[in-house]
């Protein structure tokens, strides 16, 4: 009998033990989670401060970011987000080329590559991108004005022009995109549909020198030199005469063959397009 009792005291205390030691494993798993917790709270914590930075030392943190984990979406992104902002497009589209493999359908990282590569002027490769971006996130105006702008610049009018009434049907109000959409109308010889996307994007946005010289150009090349002098706003009158001039001479031409001789002119108002849209 006593023996039994011994059996059943130890048989008791090895299961007592037994539950002592699975109670100790939820308690160490929760203490491992807790600190996962509180490392990546502490991440998010710098990464947010990191967006206060000035864009040297942004880089140098997304670099870090980026080479403790290569396959880090947001480190991805934005460490070739950063990059570009210091001017290195090409380091840039490599990174986000690179991450790209990893997550084809990130539309966020298709635009910052397409931003990339059109810095580049490789601009079929930028459409590609785009393209993609834009068809991922079909609710954002942001790749596709950027798609209009590159189309432009390989003389794809056409699809210039789709893109920017899709960015502009998501977003009415982007002067930018309606001055881009303004001058590919123009380089298409439409140059009052030019003029009517001009008028609405310097109505938008009134400090932007830019739209307004686009329009003084649209006018200029209508002939129409009195409401250039007054949409010029405070242009230098002696750079005005000249590129009136320039532009009279410009008239005797077709419309289309007069604004490509414009942009080439270094003294005349050029059809400047806005790169981002």
């Amino acid at each position: 009998m006593s023996s039994f009792r011994t059996t059943g005291t130890l048989l008791t205390a090895m299961t007592l033990l037994g539950a002592a030691g699975c109670a100790s494993a939820p308690a160490s798993d929760a203490t491992e989670l807790t600190a996962q917790a509180e490392a990546a709270e502490a991440q998010q914590l710098s990464r947010e401060q990191a967006t206060r930075l000035q864009p040297l030392e942004r880089a140098n943190f997304w670099a870090q970011e980026h080479a403790g984990d290569p396959t880090d979406l947001t480190a991805s992104i934005e460490f070739a987000k950063s990059l570009r902002e210091i001017g290195s497009q090409e380091r840039a589209s490599e990174v986000a080329r690179q991450a790209a493999v990893i997550y084809p359908d990130s539309a966020d990282l298709q635009l910052v590559y397409g931003r990339a590569l059109s810095s580049q002027k490789r601009y079929r490769e930028a459409a590609r991108a785009l393209s993609r971006a834009a068809m991922l996130k079909p609710g954002s105006s942001d790749a596709l004005a950027l798609l209009g702008f590159v189309h432009d610049q390989v003389g794809d009018h056409a699809s210039a022009q789709a893109a920017y009434s899709r960015a502009l049907e998501i977003d009415p109000n982007r002067a930018g995109t309606l001055s881009n959409f303004g001058l590919s109308l123009a380089l298409s010889g439409d140059l009052a549909e030019a003029e009517t996307r001009l008028r609405k994007a310097v109505a938008l946005d009134e400090r932007s020198t830019q739209v307004r010289q686009n329009l003084v150009l649209i006018l200029g090349l209508q002939g129409r030199y009195d409401e250039m002098r007054d949409a010029a706003g405070d242009a230098p009158e002696g750079i005005l005469e000249q590129n009136i001039e320039v532009l009279r001479a410009l008239r005797g031409d077709a419309v289309a063959q007069a604004a490509e001789a414009a942009t080439a002119q270094t003294a005349a108002p050029s059809l400047r397009s806005t790169t981002d849209g």
